[in-house]
Parts: structure tokens; sequence; C-alpha cells
């Protein structure tokens, strides 16, 4: 999945329920029987505004490396990965949404964010780790602690990010921390938008590769006297 560094500020908030003109719901919603298919599966393609997408389940495999999982789906938490705590995203558990091209995600929500159903109207916090592969080899991480705040009834919570960062990739898992460590998946919202690469930064990688030639010129002129 690459490796972890740290988050540049302001790229992720963590909503709490917070008053809102008109609450958020996703876009996508994994608790849709539509993507009822996905369960004991490896993977789900879909799409959204004309940007396909593919979610799959990993896990670690013990010797450094990553094995395929299995989905699990069911309509009143979404998706987790089988295996471990049957219907969430465990620790050395990884789902990992690919978008076949750039886009800005803007809300993220999550569900079973307590330790368990049966500690309702308690106060517990867990932890999620999300990934971003911001599609230039950037890769950005967070842990983010969601409690059940009194009597929430499932663990809920949204996850605002920077929609004008172009990604490919967002992988999560379960962090460790506080020994509460997993959680599930309840969909994404709009705006997923293409975002192209802006002209200046091809600009900038035109000059950068017009430096370099440059210079190759200057050294084999330089060989030759």
């Amino acid at each position: 999945m690459g490796r972890f560094v740290s988050l540049c500020a302001g790229l992720l908030m963590l909503s709490a329920g917070a008053a809102v003109a008109e609450p958020l719901v996703p876009q996508v919603d994994f608790r849709s029987t539509e993507f009822a298919g996905a369960d004991q599966q490896h993977s789900v393609t879909s799409a959204v505004d004309g940007v396909s997408f593919t979610v799959s389940a990993w896990r670690d495999d013990g010797a450094g490396g990553l094995v395929a999982a299995n989905l699990w789906w069911d309509n009143v938490d979404g998706l987790g990965i089988r295996g471990g705590e049957e219907d969430e995203i465990d620790v050395g558990e990884y789902l990992v949404i690919d978008f076949a091209s750039l886009v800005g995600v803007s809300h993220l929500f999550f569900s079973d964010l307590f330790a368990n159903e049966t500690s309702l109207g308690q106060t517990f916090s867990e932890a999620l780790q999300l990934t971003t592969d911001f599609g230039f080899s950037s890769i950005a991480t967070a842990d983010l602690i969601a409690g059940n705040w009194g009597n929430a009834g499932n663990g809920e919570a949204v996850l605002t990010l920077d929609k004008t960062i172009p990604v490919r990739r967002l992988t999560l898992t379960g962090s460790g921390l506080f020994g509460l460590q997993d959680f599930s998946l309840l969909g994404f919202i709009d705006p997923v938008v293409q975002i192209p690469v802006p002209a200046s930064g091809l600009l900038f990688l035109g000059g950068l590769l017009g430096l370099g030639a440059f210079r190759r010129r200057q050294r084999a002129g330089s060989a030759k006297v």
C-alpha cells in the first residue's frame, strides 16, 4: 500500500454530528441492495458521475505482503471484510477504492465506530486509518477517532476531505489505537469529479525535461573540447 507519511494540514476533518443546513447522505451508498452481490466477493465495480471505481478487499499475509480477501455486505453497515470481525475492516485488513481516473472526493461515511453493538449509550472511541494516493506518488495518512456520541445508534461518522486534491486510490484499515480498531464503510458523497493535470504542472514538467536536455547538450559539448 506504500509507506505512510504525515498528513498535510487541512486535508481531513472529522465531523461528529455538527449541525448542517441539509443532512449529509452518501451518494454512493454501500448499504443499497445494488451492492448486495459484493458479499463474499473479492471486489465490486460500479460508477458515479461517469467515473468508474472498484472496491476490493485485502489482508496481511504475515510475510510483509498482501493476499486477496472477501468483502462483507449488509444493508445496515455497508461494506466490511470477512474474517476477524466479520462485518468490519480490522487491523491488517485493507478496503481499497480504486478510481479509473483522478477524482475529488468530499465525504466518506463510516459506521460501527464503537466497542460493540451492546455498548450503545456509552462513549467509546475507535480509530481508523486512511491512506490517500494523490495520483502523483504522494501518500498521506491520518488516525481518526470517532465515538458513539451517546445514543447515536450505529456509531456513525462523516469524514470531510479536501475535494480539490485529486486522488486515484483510497485505502482504509484499522489503526489499532486503544485496542478498538474496526469499522465499516457506508459510502461516499458528491462531488466525485474528474480532475485533469493542471496546465501549469505540465509546463513545469516540460521545463524540467527541457532543462535536462540542455544540460546533457552542455556536457556533450564540453566533452568535445
